[in-house]
């Protein structure tokens, strides 16, 4: 009831919004080119896709020859090792220990042996009844499914986890080394979504967690034309050039004789210290600040930021406005509750993360409460402040007198992502950490008021997008048909936009609106041939309305492009059932479980294609399999 009041709030907020933005929005913005166009006699502003952003990069080990000393430090920051190929000595997992059981008897398992690529291993027990109803102790395994393991995810500090690589893709492992519990255990939210290996890393996930990906696009003439597709990782941990920005240019600058200071060709490195506070704040938060959705702006793509971007220029992020419930319950990002303390208040909102934190470097445990008291001293010094507490008190309190151990104390370790570990709303007294619970309607706002920066149109379109995604998270569709009216209006002035279009046709579909749906989706794939949401949802459409083939070419399209798709396999092998097609559908059937061998639904359904083709052993057979491996509550 709560979480259904929660929504209900949250979608009545989004739509008071579209009636509070007229006048919010600023009509000049760097990232956006416009034009206007007559339009029944009147004059429409269309908006054009931005200039692709600078990929001059040199790559990190280009600037260690001059910065040695930074270079070396920096090696030993989590970010300068926040991701890595599978490398001995970049592991740290034990992988003595490294067998876990689940309450399904699902036992995983991390392999390494020397000189071959470390696996992790998935096998689904079934232990054996006894005719007394006693479980027996023997097992027996209904399916093994291992993974070649190709780059770890995070520094090592809280832990570690794994992508596998398949077809220019990544999917996440199933497990994870937690270091501060020191075992292996399923990978965050596993344990009530376990999506085995196919857990998709998305761009949005690649963008920040590793250091530099390549994304190669060969567009097709035609619908039916082969097409290719590639994303490689360059740089896997976070480099120099995601802050300091691509530095070719500089590097060969330096290499060459330097011209003199008078000439007119001056180092072409972008100098941080000319970067105002939004744009030196966005450094940190663009992927330090996830907020409840992040809409990306018109023509833009997920690895477009660069150092001197705002974080709007790329992203519309919007946050739940104040909440000092949610704040107080470490369920928001530390940038959120840091932008709530006094201190950042106090500061004219400069505050930001490097005022605290050395982005090269952190401090030694032994120098670790001295270094961060020298930070907070830059504002609270012992001439103009005092902190209210005698040094007895204060000492009692935390025996090294730490002023971040008082005043932001570390949050219990969870397991959830992208959330506060440490409180960054700078309380003056822990004993003021429980404000009154609002009773205020909470709202979904962009953050830091980005409204103010970028075009109302922009900001219409992003709100419109995010109507649209709480309308297909809820399956609303009256938010649904609120959204649609939104997203037509957007398409007037971004009419090649491919995430409206997309965002047209999931609602459409919602509304079951199939013919509108239909035209939207073919447009998108024409426009973009390889965005595979266009022909996975058209293969939806044409199941619905009974257009089998026609469904089984939109999802051979697809899983051209994604054959990691287990859902698409299932759609496409019912399509094929439904046709009288039984003996393709089988073909698939077999490809599907070689692929996902815990699909317990496709074994179910081979049990009853080999029993309509009259084969009682194999359909037995699947039939065993289906019975032992389905979800408990599946009866």
């Amino acid at each position: 009831m709560k979480a259904t009041f929660f929504y209900a709030i949250i979608c009545l907020i989004v739509l008071m919004l579209f009636m509070l933005a007229s006048g919010c929005g600023n009509s000049s913005d760097p990232q956006t080119l416009e034009s206007t166009e007559p339009n029944n006699g009147q004059e429409i502003v269309i908006f054009h896709k931005p200039d692709v952003p600078n990929r001059n990069y040199a790559g990190s080990e280009s600037c260690r020859e001059c910065h040695p000393e930074i270079s070396q430090r920096f090696s030993s920051h989590p970010m300068g090792n926040s991701a890595g190929m599978m490398t001995e000595e970049l592991l740290i997992a034990n992988y003595n220990e490294a067998t876990f059981e689940t309450v399904d008897h699902t036992v995983y398992q991390a392999i390494k042996t020397p000189g071959k690529p470390v696996i992790h291993r998935e096998q689904k027990f079934v232990r054996t009844v006894s005719e007394t109803g006693s479980t027996d102790d023997t097992q027996e395994v209904y399916y093994q499914h291992d993974e070649v393991v190709n780059y770890f995810i995070g520094s090592g500090s809280q832990g570690r986890s794994y992508l596998i690589g398949k077809d220019d893709r990544f999917y996440q492992s199933p497990m994870t080394w937690y270091s501060l519990m020191s075992h292996w255990d399923l990978s965050p939210g596993y344990a009530r979504d376990n999506l085995h290996f196919e857990r998709v890393i998305t761009d949005g996930c690649l963008s920040c967690h590793i250091g530099r990906v390549e994304t190669q696009e060969t567009l097709a003439t035609s619908y039916d034309e082969d097409l290719k597709f590639q994303r490689r990782i360059l740089e896997p941990a976070i480099g120099c050039e995601r802050c300091h920005g691509p530095s070719a240019d500089h590097v060969q600058w330096h290499q060459k004789s330097r011209p003199s200071e008078n000439s007119a060709h001056k180092d072409p490195i972008l100098k941080l210290s000319t970067l105002n506070y939004i744009q030196s704040e966005s450094l940190c938060i663009q992927c330090h600040l996830v907020g409840k959705e992040r809409i990306l702006r018109y023509g833009r793509t997920e690895f477009d930021f660069r150092p001197g971007d705002t974080l709007e220029d790329i992203w519309l992020c919007f946050i739940e406005s104040s909440n000092p419930s949610a704040l107080e319950q470490d369920a928001v990002s530390q940038v959120e509750q840091m932008h709530q303390s006094v201190c950042f208040e106090n500061s004219s909102g400069k505050l930001n993360c490097i005022s605290c934190h050395d982005p090269h470097g952190l401090p030694s445990l032994e120098n670790r409460v001295e270094f961060y008291r020298t930070r907070c001293q830059k504002c609270h010094s012992s001439e103009t402040s005092d902190c209210g507490l005698s040094l007895t008190e204060r000492i009692e309190i935390n025996s090294e007198n730490s002023c971040i151990d008082c005043h932001m104390p570390a949050f219990k370790a969870k397991d959830v992502p992208h959330t506060a570990a440490t409180d960054h709303r700078i309380l003056k007294r822990l004993h003021d950490s429980k404000p009154e619970r609002s009773v205020s309607k909470p709202q979904l706002v962009l953050f830091n008021r980005a409204e103010e920066r970028v075009p109302e149109l922009s900001v219409e379109r992003g709100r419109a997008i995010l109507m649209s995604i709480y309308a297909q998270q809820n399956l609303d569709q009256y938010l649904a048909s609120v959204a649609l009216k939104q997203l037509k209006k957007s398409q007037v002035h971004f009419p090649d936009d491919p995430l409206l279009m997309l965002h047209v046709g999931l609602t459409c579909i919602l509304l079951q609106k199939y013919p509108e749906a239909e035209s939207e989706l073919k447009q998108l794939s024409q426009l973009e041939p390889l965005n595979e949401q266009a022909y996975k949802q058209l293969g939806l459409i044409y199941h619905k309305t009974n257009e089998l083939q026609m469904g089984i070419d939109s999802m051979n399209r697809y899983m051209e492009i994604n054959p990691w798709d287990r859902a698409a396999y299932g759609r496409k092998i019912h399509m094929l059932g439904q046709i009288g097609k039984i003996e393709e559908g089988i073909r698939q059937a077999n490809i599907a479980i070689e692929k996902f061998p815990d699909t317990w639904q496709i074994h179910r359904w081979l049990s009853e294609a080999y029993r309509l083709l009259d084969q009682p052993a194999l359909a037995s057979k699947h039939e065993d399999i289906y019975q032992n491996t389905k979800p408990h509550a599946i009866d």
